[in-house]
C-alpha cells in the first residue's frame, strides 16, 4: 500500500511539472475590444487639398459612386489600411517610379515586408466636406464597395466643435461618444488575400491646429483613427499575464513597425496604462514573464496572434 501511494505521489509530481512546462513558442490568440484602451491615440488627418489635382496614385484609385448632394461639394479622400500593398501595386503599375516609391517608403517607414502582385482592395474611399451650415461631414465607404450612397454620413456640427475649442483654447481634448463606423477592407497576409473589418473614428476636437489656425485652407480637417485594440490572456506558473496591443490607432493593419504592447498581471479593468508608466513593448523586444524571459518574435497582419518566443542568450 505504502509503494502504491509512493507511486501515485511520483506520476502526481510528474503531471504538475508537465503540465507547468512552459513551452518554447507560444501563438497569443487575441481579441479585439472597441475604444482606445489603455494607450494614448493617434490619429491621421485629412482634407481636401491634401489630394493634389496631380496626385500620381490616382491613376490606380478607385472612384466611388452615389455622393450625396445634399451637403455641397463633396471631395473624396482615400484610408490605406496596407499602405505598403498600395505602394507596391501602384509601383508595378506604373503610376510612380521605382524610385520615387522607395523614397515614400523610407520617408513614411512604411512596411512592404508582405506584400502580392494581385490587386487587394485595402482602400476605404470617404467623401470629406462641410454643409452649408458649416458642419463638417464624412462619409467612409463602410462596406467598400465604392457606393457612397447606402453609406450615413458622419455629421460633425459645428458649435460642437466651437464649443470644445471655447472650451479647452489651448490644448487638445478627447471627447465622449466619439463618432465611429465600422468599416471592412481586404488584406495580404503573407499567403493569401483575405477580407478582415476594423473600427475607425472621426475625432470632433482636432478639427483645428495650434492656436485655433486652420490646417488646411479648406477651414477643416477630418482626423481619422482606429478605434479599437486588441487583448489576450496568458497564464505562467501561478500568474495571469494579461496583453493589450495596438497598432499606433492610425487606420491601417498591424506590422513590426507600429505595434505597441503592454503587459499587466491585474487583468483588463485595473489595467495600468501608459499614461500611468506602463511600459510600451514592440516586435523584437524581451519581456519577463515570471522567471521566463521571452522575445515579441512577431504579430500577424490583422492583429489576431502575438508570437512569443523563449528568449536564449547567445
Amino acid at each position: 500500500m505504502r509503494g502504491l501511494c509512493r507511486y501515485c505521489a511520483v506520476v502526481l509530481f510528474l503531471l504538475i511539472c508537465l503540465c507547468q512546462r512552459i513551452p518554447d513558442e507560444i501563438a497569443l490568440q487575441t481579441h479585439r475590444v472597441r475604444g482606445y484602451g489603455h494607450f494614448q491615440p493617434q490619429w491621421v488627418s485629412l482634407c481636401p487639398n491634401m489630394v493634389p489635382a496631380n496626385d500620381p496614385f490616382k491613376e490606380v484609385r478607385e472612384q466611388p459612386q452615389g455622393i450625396p448632394h445634399e451637403f455641397g461639394n463633396l471631395s473624396v479622400i482615400w484610408i490605406d489600411m496596407q499602405i505598403g500593398q498600395h505602394i507596391y501595386h501602384a509601383m508595378k503599375s506604373g503610376a510612380i517610379e521605382k524610385d520615387k516609391a522607395t523614397s515614400i517608403i523610407k520617408q513614411w517607414n512604411i512596411d512592404t515586408s508582405t506584400v502580392t502582385h494581385e490587386y487587394v482592395d485595402q482602400e476605404i474611399s470617404c467623401a470629406i466636406g462641410t454643409s452649408s451650415e458649416g458642419d463638417v461631414v464624412c462619409i467612409p465607404d463602410t462596406d467598400n464597395d465604392e457606393n457612397l450612397g447606402d453609406e450615413k454620413p458622419i455629421i460633425i456640427k459645428r458649435k460642437t466643435i466651437d464649443s470644445l475649442k471655447a472650451l479647452h483654447p489651448d490644448v487638445m481634448v478627447m471627447t465622449d461618444n466619439i463618432p465611429y463606423r465600422e468599416v471592412f477592407f481586404e488584406y495580404y497576409d503573407g499567403e493569401s488575400i483575405k477580407i478582415t473589418r476594423q473600427f475607425i473614428a472621426v475625432n470632433p476636437s482636432f478639427m483645428y491646429g495650434k492656436d485655433r489656425i486652420p490646417v488646411c485652407s479648406d477651414q477643416f480637417i477630418v482626423n481619422l483613427s482606429t478605434y479599437e485594440f486588441r487583448t489576450a490572456s496568458l497564464e505562467i506558473g501561478s500568474d495571469e499575464y494579461t496583453f493589450v496591443c495596438a497598432n499606433g490607432f492610425k487606420p491601417g493593419l498591424y506590422s513590426p513597425i507600429n505595434t505597441r504592447i503592454m503587459i499587466d498581471t491585474k487583468g483588463l479593468q485595473e489595467f495600468t496604462t501608459s499614461k500611468e508608466g506602463n511600459q510600451i513593448y514592440g516586435i523584437r523586444d524581451t519581456v519577463n514573464l515570471g522567471k521566463q524571459t521571452f522575445l515579441i518574435e512577431d504579430i500577424s497582419v490583422d492583429g489576431s496572434v502575438i508570437s512569443l518566443k523563449k528568449f536564449i542568450h547567445d
